[in-house]
């Protein structure tokens, strides 16, 4: 049959919009001729859901052929229904991608799975058609664990503010300068920033800082007023008489982390540099304290003659009774004196039996070498 020519027709493959035919979109078709005033000929027709057509202009629902994006193949014709063995079975039914999947591929080789977004990532809808549907929700960041991207909650002194698209890892944002989530995880917004972090604080004209060697904070939590969401931040506490502490916000935390300075040794009773640890557990004990409050609480001074205390290397590493010593005056060996407050074994000058000795040219004696 010769195809028609008339002006007020519209053809098999075509819908009349704005004065002029156009070719089916694909995904659609058209079967007849039209009178171009016809209500038919305004729209093409829709393929089966999950199907669509290889080309626009489509005339015929046989054309539906090829699998569309967002969906996968559930089952394929039996293999006599094909009309040629070198073409894949027709697709005869499909599903729609579930939520948190996507399949982009278009076209009549079957697709029989949908790619995961990733474990813990979302989409908003089924049928996504790219990884760019794939989120992670707020308070969540990514990352590749075995191969697989993978959704975490944002630890502590972090947050994620915004839902992020896309399948590539992204971090957590860490809170400003001396903000803290006061240990929560999860965090969605820059507003769970509202603790107040150890090691920080309010120096003297206003200004947040780490503390000053010297002085610690400890992490504290913001009042729960929502008329007042600000941090409430305080000055940094100096460490006692006779102690210092590191400098790193992580040790400057509490009392306890105020170590001894070097030439300084703890008293324990009042008036004795020397005490046994099992005398410590026993003073502790005593006071209901733990050993480490102890420490932070006895008395400090500087070693008397014949003692030296070594710099807080300690700080890392050594057990409990170890820690406990290293905040003792140790005696020079072999009776070798120093002046008070000395730092180290190096300061120890000799032994006691040459102790008094009378300098060259003069008439003092003294417990250093001579010069």
């Amino acid at each position: 049959m010769p195809a028609c020519s008339c002006p007020a027709v519209v053809a098999p493959g075509m819908y009349f919009v704005g004065q002029q035919s156009i070719a089916c979109p694909k995904g659609k078709y058209q079967p007849r001729y039209l009178a171009k005033t016809a209500l038919s000929a305004k729209a093409c027709l829709s393929c089966p859901r999950g199907k669509t057509t290889r080309a626009t202009g489509a005339i015929s629902p046989t054309q539906c052929s090829a699998l569309k994006a967002g969906f996968y193949v559930l089952a394929l014709a039996a293999p006599g229904n094909s009309t040629s063995s070198a073409t894949p079975s027709p697709i005869v039914e499909v599903q729609e991608c579930p939520e948190g999947t996507y399949q982009p591929y278009e076209g009549e080789v079957p697709v029989f799975n949908c790619t995961a977004c990733g474990l813990g990532l979302k989409t908003d809808t089924t049928g996504s058609v790219s990884g760019d549907a794939c989120y992670v929700d707020e308070g969540y960041g990514s990352r590749a664990e075995g191969g697989v991207l993978t959704a975490y909650p944002c630890p502590a002194d972090t947050f994620r503010q915004l839902v992020a698209y896309g399948i590539t890892p992204l971090d957590c944002e860490p809170c400003a300068t001396g903000t803290s989530t006061q240990g929560r995880t999860g965090t969605r917004s820059e507003a769970g920033c509202d603790g107040h972090a150890a090691g920080y604080g309010l120096n003297d004209v206003g200004i947040i800082t780490q503390c000053p060697v010297g002085y610690f904070n400890p992490a504290s939590p913001v009042p729960a007023d929502p008329a007042n969401p600000q941090v409430q931040w305080l000055p940094c506490t100096a460490c006692k008489f006779g102690r210092s502490t590191l400098n790193d916000p992580a040790k400057q935390a509490a009392t306890t982390d105020c170590l001894p300075k070097p030439g300084y040794g703890l008293q324990l009773p009042e008036g004795s540099f020397s005490f046994t640890f099992e005398q410590l557990q026993a003073e502790a004990a005593a006071r209901q304290l733990n050993t480490s409050a102890l420490l932070a609480e006895l008395p400090m001074e500087l070693c008397p003659e014949g003692t030296f205390s070594a710099p807080p290397t300690w700080a890392a590493g050594l057990d409990a009774t170890a820690k406990a010593l290293a905040q003792t005056c140790q005696t020079c060996s072999n009776g070798a004196v120093t002046t008070p407050g000395s730092n180290g074994a190096t300061s120890c000058s000799r032994v006691g039996e040459a102790a008094w000795l009378c300098c060259a040219g003069c008439l003092k004696v003294t417990h250093m070498p001579c010069a």
